[in-house]
């Protein structure tokens, strides 16, 4: 049996937001860890820290600083002021819920670390808003591009334009500050550097002088852990988020290559940022550019809840069951130590549980936090191979997303998916969306597997957008879901490769939507 663990990132949000002001008890703070206990989450990584903390520090600002009237012009103002709201009625109590979280975590024996993210710009496109921290607020100088947007609304790849310039030493003290300060309060297993939240620290064109900055700031970071590590008498260890592609994460500046090469981490994490799940991290690529150095850090593989096939938002489905497993089988068989999940938010207020979006159950939520106890078991249950898109790369470098793909009767549409281990028994189907085009209810497309023809089989109803119940399939934008069977001799260990074939001379068919599923 090989087991495979899973790290689990708690957001600042989700507890303070799920939960009513009768339910801020310790006996909530606790049950909300308890769901994890027995389970084969190894790692909570707890986010204390975006633009402002949501503990009570001393020389950082924090979410107990915020004026509620400040938070009328953001979207979701009404849960900004719930959030704000219960982490006082908390500390009113005497209760420090990540205090709460470190302890109740070592009860179960699960590592509890705190998680800082290093760029966040979930308000940025409205200045005044009181999620800002004034630092940021006061300093356009600082920003990537200063007074670069109008603030119609939130856009995430406009909005990195007013990230915080890693160039500035200004910028790295004041993010410095809180990290020693998170050390000193918490007895904490680990410190996690969340670069991917969001993941645009230079102007353009800087990002090669930025990664030598950015590393030597990650020096800096390592040096405090230790001296920590001397000080509780156990080691703290460090962790980093960075894009999937190890020649990606070095060029935009976070050359996780390095920093492990230098032992300046000791959980790596390559993963999307958040446009979509990356089912193709090529771990086995970091394996290989690590060389004798790979033995120094732990790969933490990025397992993100949002699905699309592009850059566009709310063109979007999201995870279930079958598709995270898809992800955590696939980062396994290649190599990764550890599945990391983001966005897989939870809770159960009132006792009604809650999960990362419509369609989990609680009964689903428990098999996902267990998947890779036994990663042999995992294959023997169903499995989504989607394919999506590398959505964090340099600018001026073409993002890869294969979707959507117009047809014609000429050439075949290929796309490249990574299954890990072929299965031995049971069913396995490829599964394509069709777009509202004229003749899309009739048209007869072929498939190939590995050069070899697929025989068409009955379409698959499909459900909502953003319903990922296993009753129909989520395809986003899709008129029509048609599948084609796959003779189990067809597949190959790690990559297969589909070709959807439109009749020769017909055109004007899109796909949007590609994957292959096995049910074994």
């Amino acid at each position: 049996m090989r087991k495979f663990g899973i790290i689990l990132n708690e957001d600042c949000s989700n507890f303070f937001c799920a939960y009513s002001d009768e339910e801020m008890t310790l006996k909530t703070c606790q049950s909300h860890i308890d769901m994890f206990a027995g389970t084969n989450v190894s790692h909570l990584f707890l986010n204390c820290v975006e633009q402002k903390a949501t503990f009570p520090s001393k020389i950082y600002e924090s979410a107990l600083d915020v004026d509620e009237n400040s938070l009328t012009g953001f979207a979701l103002a009404d849960v900004g002021k719930k959030w704000f709201r219960h982490i006082r009625l908390l500390m009113e109590k005497g209760l420090d819920i990540y205090q709460v979280w470190i302890d109740r975590c070592r009860q179960h024996g699960i590592s509890p670390w705190l998680s800082m993210r290093m760029n966040d710009l979930h308000t940025v496109h409205e200045p005044a808003n009181g999620m800002n921290n004034s630092f940021w607020r006061n300093n356009p100088r600082f920003w990537r591009v200063p007074d670069s947007l109008d603030d119609k609304g939130w856009e995430p790849v406009r909005c990195f334009e007013r990230a915080f310039d890693y160039g500035h030493k200004e910028v790295r003290e004041h993010h410095i500050t809180a990290l020693r300060e998170m050390m000193e309060r918490y007895d904490a297993d680990g410190l996690e550097l969340d670069w991917m939240r969001f993941p645009s620290h230079f102007q353009t064109g800087h990002e090669k002088e930025g990664s030598r900055i950015l590393t030597a700031f990650m020096r800096e970071v390592r040096q405090l852990t230790n001296e920590w590590s001397a000080k509780r008498g156990h080691p703290m260890g460090l962790a980093a988020r960075v894009p999937s592609h190890p020649v990606n994460a070095r060029e935009l500046g976070m050359d996780g290559l390095t920093w492990v090469r230098e032992g300046l981490v000791d959980i790596l994490v390559p993963t999307p940022f958040w446009f979509s799940a990356d089912f193709d991290i090529p771990v086995e690529l970091w394996r290989e550019m690590l060389g004798s150095d790979i033995g120094k850090a732990k790969i933490a593989g990025g397992v993100e809840a949002t699905l699309r096939v592009r850059r566009v938002l709310g063109d979007n489905a999201y995870d279930n069951i079958a598709a995270a497993r898809g992800q955590m089988v696939s980062l396994a068989d290649r190599g990764a130590d550890m599945a990391y999940l983001f966005n897989y938010m939870y809770n159960a207020p009132g006792g009604q549980f809650r999960g990362p979006s419509p369609g989990w159950t609680r009964e689903a939520y428990m098999e996902l936090i267990n998947t890779g106890k036994d990663v042999f078991n995992d294959l023997k249950l169903p499995r989504r191979h989607i394919v999506t898109f590398d959505d964090s790369v340099p600018e001026g470098v073409a993002v890869n997303n294969l979707l959507p793909k117009e047809l014609n009767g000429t050439t075949p549409a290929a796309f490249r998916i990574y299954t890990g281990p072929a299965p031995e028994s049971g069913n396995v189907s490829i599964r394509a969306g069709l777009a509202d085009k004229p003749g899309f209810e009739k048209v007869k497309l072929k498939a190939r597997l590995n050069s070899r023809y697929c025989e068409a089989i009955e379409d698959l109803p499909l459900c909502d957008a953003c319903d990922p119940k296993p009753v129909g399939v989520s395809f986003p934008r899709a008129a029509r879901a048609i599948q084609f069977a796959v003779p189990l001799g067809m597949m190959d260990h790690g990559y297969n490769v589909v070709e959807l074939i439109q009749p020769y001379g017909v055109n004007g068919q899109e796909l949007v939507w590609v994957e292959i599923r096995i049910d074994p």
